[in-house]
């Protein structure tokens, strides 16, 4: 439930609306990086792969697209 709760905290952090997109761009990365693992061979179908990563990282993008990341420090 980890990966619930991060998920949470990127919505309620930045919002409905970039949270929406935070989460979609997640879960392309998160599909993206798992085809490029199974097509090396690297892991197969039905291996457990961590989501948590990829939700930071969906959030750290959507912050430096959106230009949230450094509102305050203007």
């Amino acid at each position: 439930m980890g990966d619930v709760k991060l998920a949470l905290f990127v919505g309620f952090a930045l919002g409905l609306s970039i949270g929406i997109k935070a989460l979609l761009v997640t879960a392309l990365l998160g599909g993206v990086f798992a085809v490029l693992l199974m097509l090396v061979r690297i892991r197969k179908r039905q291996d457990i792969m961590p989501y948590g990563p990829f939700i930071s990282a969906g959030a750290l993008a959507m912050m430096l697209w959106q230009g949230v990341a450094f509102a305050t420090l203007r």
